[in-house]
């Protein structure tokens, strides 16, 4: 007896094998798609806050007095920088005077 074709029961594994395959492939896209959107959100307030930040500094906002100092390898003393330091939602900007 020469079979062609497939028995039933091979389509429905083959199927069962497809349905879970693509399971974990749907699940990758709806994780990647929820850090989309949430690193999309955390994008949006860095930005509102760089906004208000550079309105600050237009404005001539005064921060706080801060030094930064910066050392090299093979130099005897640090180089220091005075400014200011401004702080607006979750950034923190150095002003040079």
């Amino acid at each position: 007896m020469n079979k062609k074709g497939m028995t039933l029961i091979e389509v429905i594994i083959a199927l069962a094998i497809l349905g879970i395959l693509s399971v974990i492939v749907l699940s990758f896209f709806s994780v990647s798609l929820l850090g989309i959107f949430r690193f999309g959100d955390f994008t949006e307030k860095v930005f509102i806050d760089q906004e208000l930040l550079e309105l600050d500094i237009s404005n001539d906002v005064s921060g706080n007095p801060a030094t930064i100092q910066f050392s090299f390898e093979g130099e005897d003393s640090p180089i220091s920088i005075d400014g200011e330091e401004v702080i607006e939602g979750g950034l923190e900007v150095f002003l040079p005077d």
